[in-house]
């Protein structure tokens, strides 16, 4: 297995309607990611679609699955379960997502950081419905000081991380004021699906070009914006039931690795 920097990520739409089949890319060296859509929009499948990508091109590729919804990813809960160590799976659903992040920060990160670690492996953390995190600041004491805690820990991660090969994912339906304010800045490429807010349009940067048009968006259509600021109309493919048992078995060597 060779190492790459880029993995595709969706098709090209106005190629894809000249029946030309051509994949825009994720660049792997840049910092950190976020991928929306709303229910429906293909969200879900195009995320299983860009793991299984990172995990058969990168060697050594090692995920760590925080899922908020305890949905998309319970086949891995299945897995744990199967396992005579399961702590060899990285995979913290619903409430564990807290314990799956601190152990990333601490594990990983806090240790490449500081240069207890020299290993420069890839390293990617999925936060599934991160938009969960950001309810639990409207909760008890203890809940709030648990998600300021998350927050500050993933900004520390897509701001430095990219030097140590520590990379972040954020797979939300809907991203949030609170969460793309203290954000933003630190994600290289973004890619929604489906229709957009006004808000979430000018908040992802995509009002900024002239040929966005929110009203051509619906499932498994959108727009992708690279690292490069370019923006593209995109399409996800159609994946058959083969694909998907594809994707299932990357990603469960990725976060067993």
């Amino acid at each position: 297995m060779a190492d790459i920097s880029k993995v595709n990520i969706a098709l090209d739409k106005k190629l894809f309607d000249l029946q030309i089949e051509r994949f825009h890319t994720l660049n792997l060296s840049s910092s950190s990611w976020l991928l929306c859509g709303a229910s429906g929009s293909g969200k879900s499948v195009t995320g299983m679609s860009l793991l299984h990508e990172i995990v058969t091109n990168v060697s050594n590729a090692r995920l760590w699955i925080c899922d908020g919804k305890n949905d998309d990813y319970k086949f891995l809960s299945e897995l744990e379960s199967n396992m005579h160590n399961a702590d060899n799976v990285r995979y913290f659903g619903y409430l564990d997502m807290s314990i799956g992040l601190d152990k990333f920060y601490d594990e990983v990160f806090t240790k490449r950081l500081t240069g207890e670690c020299e290993s420069r492996t890839f390293e990617l953390i999925i936060l599934e419905e991160w938009s969960s995190v950001l309810a639990m600041l409207n909760a008890d004491k203890e809940t709030v000081k648990i998600a300021k805690k998350m927050l500050s820990q993933a900004f520390s991660i897509t701001s430095q991380g990219r030097a140590y090969n520590v990379h972040a994912l954020f797979i939300l339906q809907k991203p949030q004021m609170d969460f793309l304010s203290g954000f933003r800045e630190n994600l290289t490429s973004i890619l929604a699906l489906g229709r957009l807010s006004p808000e979430v349009a000018k908040m992802c940067s995509f009002n900024e070009f002239k040929h966005f048009n929110n009203e051509e968006s619906k499932r498994a259509i959108g727009y992708f914006l690279n690292d490069k600021n370019k923006l593209h109309q995109v399409r996800i493919p159609h994946f058959s039931p083969e694909d998907f048992a594809r994707f299932k078995q990357s990603i469960i060597e990725g976060v067993t690795r």
